[in-house]
């Protein structure tokens, strides 16, 4: 792969892992109002609200963590299955006319419509599409940095 390549692809893991960094930091410090959020869903059973609450944050987190820092593939595989379910949840709440902040990061300030909950799913889909090309090319810090430590060959003549 070339350089500009591996830088590019680390860009974008860098911007998938931030995303989830920060949703799953500003999660993991308001559980019980995330909790709440969680009501509206009704295919989960309220004793799982705050598993749920606990677990997921600190999903999001790992797979920020893993997706910068050396483990691009289990972190691109985790928001590739997150994505996929923020997705379909906001879908099923679509369907059944269930309009709801999504409560992606953390509680908002604004009333929830179903066009904020689409633009949530597209959202959801374009973080898909990238974790998919983080999975195909994973790229590798010491890719990116050979160019810059390794002394250049001189052209043959």
């Amino acid at each position: 792969m070339k350089y500009s390549a591996n830088i590019l692809l680390l860009l974008l893991r860098i911007a998938l892992g931030s995303v989830f960094l920060y949703a799953g930091g500003i999660k993991a410090m308001a559980t019980e109002s995330f909790a709440l959020t969680l009501m509206p869903f009704t295919f989960v059973p309220p004793e799982a609200y705050d598993w749920i609450a606990l677990l997921l944050p600190y999903t999001e987190l790992l797979a920020g963590l893993f997706i910068i820092f050396g483990l691009p593939r289990i972190g691109a595989a985790l928001i590739l299955g997150l994505s996929i379910l923020f997705c379909y949840v906001i879908g099923w709440a679509l369907s059944n006319q269930i309009i709801v902040s999504c409560g992606c990061f953390g509680t908002e300030d604004t009333a929830p419509s179903a066009e904020k909950m689409a633009w949530a799913m597209r959202r959801d889909v374009l973080l898909a599409a990238g974790s998919v090309v983080v999975l195909v090319f994973p790229g590798s810090w010491r890719a990116i940095l050979r160019p810059l430590v390794a002394p250049q060959a001189s052209a043959p003549r």
